[in-house]
C-alpha cells in the first residue's frame, strides 16, 4: 500500500474530519429547523457548503493543538 508524504496526513485528516462532521451536523440542524419536505436536500447542501467552509480551516489549524 502506498503511503502519503509526511506532510499530507494533517491535510487529509482535516478534510475528512471536517467534511463528515459538517455533513452530519448540517443535516441534523437543517432537519430540526425546517423539517423534511421537498426542498430539504437543497437546503441541506447549501448549509453543508457553508459549514464545511468554516469547519475545514478550523480543524486544520486547531487539531494540532490538541
Amino acid at each position: 500500500m502506498k503511503r502519503l508524504p509526511a506532510r499530507q496526513p494533517p491535510l487529509v485528516f482535516a478534510f475528512i474530519m471536517s467534511a463528515l462532521m459538517s455533513f452530519l451536523m448540517s443535516a441534523i440542524i437543517t432537519l430540526v429547523n425546517t423539517g423534511l419536505d421537498a426542498g430539504f436536500l437543497l437546503r441541506w447542501m447549501k448549509a453543508w457548503l457553508v459549514a464545511w467552509a468554516a469547519a475545514f480551516p478550523l480543524v486544520f489549524f486547531m487539531a494540532p493543538l490538541s
